[in-house]
């Protein structure tokens, strides 16, 4: 009987910490509500301000999310504590909030400039890469074959490095050689760009364009393989070519791969100046200066290739296609890559 009295009383004590736990689960629900909604309207506000999407925001949000839910949790425990212990509590919480907002705050400010940073590096790498492909431009507009003829080669040039295995950063880097390996042109006169004859000095300007359009790609930060590329693409593979008279594997394969893409376009292309050669004179004619100008292997491949992917090649290429000048800056804006 004693033992069911006793059983009847409240313990006071255990009631409040009851009635404690409950108070602050409340106020983290609510801060967890609050802070969904916060995002939302934040978010639908933005969007319509700026165009950022809401997926987009919130990768940007979730590295500050787990600091903010832990905001949340110390103002529940908190809550409780000063219900439990007091005013002094208050103060000191109020104190701990303060330098948790401040800490967070901070992390924002740092995370909108990395934005600012990011915005500043694609400006920068536009007006790089927008230098070199105005260029190719203004060389187009003096010579029409240029344009068309950088396109060509770079579809090749990916295709066969594809074929042969390479990685998808050297097929990048590849094909990016194979639309910029004229650049160097540029500084040509028309008399050595549309020549009826040629002089000594003439040739000797020709046989610098490999690295005046190196000098100028490399200038782009992460694009040295492509100026190598670039600079040895007039090599041969008995030590005949320019500018270094390197033997074959000396070459560096993307050179090797543009070189044999080069000249099977320049063979087949229908010019204004000559008449093209047949997909199989021009195969003939890639065999017979295999070993001896074109890397032997590479040039079986790209056979193989031509003979399978025929239809692929049909169609002709588009230089601002093959340019990606979109995707090619953003590449350039993020850390260098080599």
């Amino acid at each position: 009987m004693i033992l069911a009295l006793a059983g009847n009383v409240h313990d006071p004590h255990n009631e409040r910490l009851t009635h404690s736990v409950i108070f602050g689960l409340i106020i983290l629900g609510v801060f967890i509500v609050t802070l969904g909604l916060n995002f939302v309207l934040v978010g639908l506000d933005v969007r319509l301000e700026e165009g950022r999407s809401l997926v987009r925001q919130m990768r940007e949000f979730l590295p500050v999310l787990p600091g903010q839910l832990a905001a949340g949790a110390l103002a529940a425990i908190l809550a409780v504590a000063y219900t439990n212990l007091g005013l002094p509590v208050l103060f000191a919480s109020i104190a701990l909030l303060l330098i948790f907002q401040h800490l967070t705050v901070a992390l924002l400010r740092s995370e909108d400039r990395a934005d600012q940073l990011e915005a500043r590096s694609i400006q920068l790498a536009s007006l790089q890469f927008g230098v070199l492909s105005t260029l190719m431009d203004a060389l187009a507009l003096r010579d029409r074959t240029t344009a068309r003829h950088a396109a060509s080669v770079a579809r090749y040039a990916k295709a066969l490095a594809i074929e042969v295995g390479c990685s998808e950063e050297e097929q990048d880097v590849v094909h990016t050689a194979g639309l910029l390996h004229d650049i160097g042109k540029f500084t040509w006169s028309d008399r050595v760009l549309h020549p009826e004859s040629l002089t000594d000095e003439d040739w000797t300007v020709i046989h610098r364009h490999p690295r005046d359009g190196a000098a100028l790609v490399g200038k782009l930060d992460g694009y040295g393989p492509v100026a190598d590329a670039i600079l040895y693409h007039h090599e041969r593979i008995d030590g005949g070519g320019y500018p270094a008279g390197l033997i074959g594997s000396e070459i560096p394969q993307a050179s090797r791969i543009v070189a044999i893409c080069s000249t099977y376009d320049r063979m087949t292309a229908h010019e204004s100046y000559r008449s093209p050669m047949t997909p199989e004179d021009a195969i003939g004619e890639l065999r017979k200066i295999a070993g001896r100008q074109l890397d032997a292997e590479l040039v079986e491949s790209f056979i193989a290739l031509l003979e399978r992917d025929a239809n692929t090649f049909a169609q002709e290429a588009d230089f601002e296609a093959e340019l990606a000048f979109e995707q090619r800056v953003r590449q350039i804006a993020q850390p260098s890559h080599g």
